[in-house]
């Protein structure tokens, strides 16, 4: 454990380390959104801190692309939906996330925790596709979440709604195809390694709905035949009733029958038939005629939307009212399926297990429809690239909210934008290019000439800099075989591993790291008493490199503002060597000349690149000639990169008039007339610096 003070744990920092990590590229701006191709994974911009969930949401959303990266086949995936049609897409898409999240949890438990988390998010903010559009969302929606939550149970949630809304779809054929499907799920899933495994199990759920589909077709249908009878009996028993005055003799059936014809509810006091059934197994005889228990089969249910429906002969020859209502105890089997009050549809509106009216898009335009009709359509819908729990997306919505300024959280918080983090394998033999910025070409010669001007002054300066990039006091913890008794390891006992003990050291290390951007603008270039500012600025950028390879800190130097026309360039990355360092800074001269000072875009960028590096303290040397272009721009990038955990200290050449706008602001720096001065001058300020 350590005694210091860990640096800002922001989505920057874990950005760089997740990059690294997997060996990949990521790219922060651009005008992209979230996204990955299989190599490069790409952000939007973003402030530097975010709310705790919207932190959550992006770091839950990058262990989502990287597991789409490291586990997923991209180009499979891709082929199959051009094959299979927008449905099959999006029900692989919904198998693969299941899949390749669960991988991720095995991989790291960090990614485990930032996945569910981030899901509940999305879950409590409303933010997900929950299968009320169509079937087709409907079905691939609960494949995801019924599989997700038997994984993370808080997810449970979320599948309540999507089952019901999927149950509306299906209205009458629910109870059928559900149950087909979560056993097809729990059989075929477990053995899912790979997005082809997935996309068979895709392709076996839509072979399944389609022979749900043909066994209707291929067996009579009961209802039809029914229905015939009923009537036939209803006829007989008007005529009867209209024959006769005898009323107390004549039986006739509830009204409210299968043709949706009457009220939903009626009730006399004369008579009741108490029911104490399941729903889903009510029988009833149509004109109420018959004795005894009735078995599940003989004939077609008849509810009332309210679980009723379901009624039990008490005595042999009961009256029953024509109006009478059976009244029973039967429950739905699952939340959010319907009843089946009016299969017809005609006149009444399908009730869920609470009596709430579905007379919505979803079951009422199923109502009356075949299996087959239903599975047809559904092969045909257009689901778009949306995911179920599309982290993505949700981020890119943030994302433009803060850059419109609608988000009210973000009011007023500079965005980082262009940064580019390349681990990816190749990167560092890459030339021309690193980080997505211009290297600066090598020159040797002019390195030479540098090094003859600064001589061993930086041996000098080293140990005294050294104060300003150490850190303060750290504490290692360690197993040993003696010392004191560590709680954490007490559980060894029963492992018989005699590691139960700890020992703790303390010491102080160089942990800093250094970024230093330099002024490579055309105000740079004029000359002075027979030197320019650009000479002076390589001069004490050798003698910077020299005094940090000396004390051993990690350093990376840009430059901004080449005649190249990007922002930035590169002279030395963290992983250069310090030779390399050298020839890049004397090849600095070829690129002086840009036509603007954009110091605060440059500090941004600088200071965000430090933010995801994983050393405790964080330096940003900023060596320049004077004022910039926006000194209020230059100001507030300054704060912020402060606030992101960065020690900012600018080192000025040239006139102290150029100072002025750092002293109103109260930012640190060091001022000297020429290279020569300009570490005396850090080193003398080294004690302010430290306060």
């Amino acid at each position: 454990m350590r005694s210091v003070k860990t640096a800002p744990e922001g989505w920057i920092q874990f950005l760089r380390s997740l990059a690294c990590d997997n060996k990949l590229k990521v790219v922060v701006g651009h005008g992209v959104g979230a996204a990955t191709d299989g190599e490069t994974l790409w952000v939007p911009a973003l402030p530097e801190k975010l709310t705790p969930d919207d932190l959550v949401l992006f770091k839950g959303n990058a262990f989502h692309e990287v597991g789409h990266i490291r586990k997923s086949n991209i180009k499979f995936f891709q082929a199959f939906s051009k094959e299979h049609g927008s449905f099959a897409q999006f029900l692989l898409n919904a198998l693969d996330d299941v899949f390749m999240e669960g991988a991720m949890a095995t991989w790291k438990k960090m990614a485990s925790r930032y996945l569910l988390d981030s899901t509940m998010v999305l879950i409590n903010r409303g933010q997900f596709r929950d299968g009320s559009a169509s079937l087709g969302e409907a079905v691939a929606c609960y494949c995801l979440s019924y599989l997700t939550a038997k994984r993370w149970p808080t997810v449970g949630a979320a599948e309540i709604r999507i089952e019901a809304n999927l149950r509306k779809h299906l209205a009458e054929h629910a109870d059928k195809v559900v149950p087909a499907l979560r056993n097809l799920l729990d059989a075929e899933f477990p053995a899912v390694k790979s997005t082809e495994d997935g996309a068979a199990l895709a392709l076996k759920i839509i072979d399944l709905l389609k022979m749900l589909a043909e066994q209707e077709q291929s067996q009579p249908s009961p209802s039809a035949d029914e229905d015939e009878s009923q009537d036939d009996a209803e006829g007989s028993s008007a005529s009867d009733q209209s024959q006769s005055d005898d009323a107390n003799e004549s039986e006739s059936e509830p009204q409210g029958d299968d043709k949706g014809e009457g009220k939903k509810e009626e009730s006399d006091t004369k008579g009741e038939g108490k029911g104490d059934g399941n729903a889903d197994e009510s029988s009833s005889d149509p004109k109420g005629e018959g004795k005894g228990e009735s078995k599940a089969g003989d004939s077609k249910p008849e509810q009332n939307g309210d679980g009723s429906g379901k009624s039990e002969d008490g005595a042999d020859d009961s009256e029953s009212d024509p109006q009478g209502e059976g009244k029973g105890s039967g429950k739905a089997e699952h939340a959010g399926s319907e009843s089946n009050s009016s299969e017809a549809g005609e006149g009444n509106d399908a009730q869920d297990d609470n009596g709430a009216s579905q007379s919505g898009s979803g079951s009422q335009a199923n109502s009356g429809k075949s299996l087959q009709q239903m599975v047809d359509e559904m092969l045909k819908e257009q689901l778009g690239n949306q995911e179920v729990f599309d982290k993505g997306s949700a981020i890119e919505e943030l994302a433009k909210g803060i850059s419109s300024g609608a988000n009210e959280a973000y009011k007023g918080q500079p965005v980082i934008e262009g940064l580019v983090f390349d681990f990816a394998t190749g990167a560092g033999k890459s030339e021309g290019f690193a980080d997505g910025m211009p290297v600066v070409e090598a020159d040797k010669v002019m390195a030479n000439v540098i090094a003859d001007v600064t001589g061993r002054k930086a041996n000098v300066m080293g140990n005294r800099l050294r104060a300003l990039l150490a850190n303060r006091e750290e504490t290692d913890e360690y197993d040993a075989r003696n010392g004191r008794l560590c709680e954490r390891n007490l559980h060894r006992f029963a492992l018989d591993d005699s590691r139960v003990f700890a020992k703790a050291e303390e010491r102080v290390e160089d942990t800093a790291a250094v970024s230093i951007t330099a002024d490579l603008s055309g105000s740079t270039a004029m000359s002075r008493d027979g030197s320019s500012v650009a000479e002076q600025i390589r001069i004490a950028l050798t003698l910077i490199e020299k005094v940090l390879h000396e004390v051993g800190t990690p350093r990376e130097i840009l430059g901004f503002a080449p005649n190249s026309g990007q922002l930035n360039c590169m002279v030395k990355t963290f992983g250069d060597n310090h030779r390399v360092a050298l020839d890049r800074i004397a090849g600095m001269h070829r690129l002086v000349g840009g036509d603007c000072t954009p110091i605060g875009d440059a500090v941004l960028q600088a200071g965000a690149r430090l933010m995801g590096h994983e050393a405790q303290r964080k330096l940003l040397f900023v060596i320049t000639d004077g004022l910039p272009d926006d000194v209020e721009h230059a100001r507030d990038m300054t704060k912020t990169v402060l606030q992101g955990g960065v020690e900012v200290i600018y080192l000025v050449i040239g006139s102290a008039k150029a100072c002025t706008w750092l002293q109103s602001a109260n930012i640190k720096f060091a001022h000297a007339e020429n290279a020569e001065g300009l570490i005396p001058a850090l080193v003398s300020k080294v004690a302010e610096f430290l306060k």
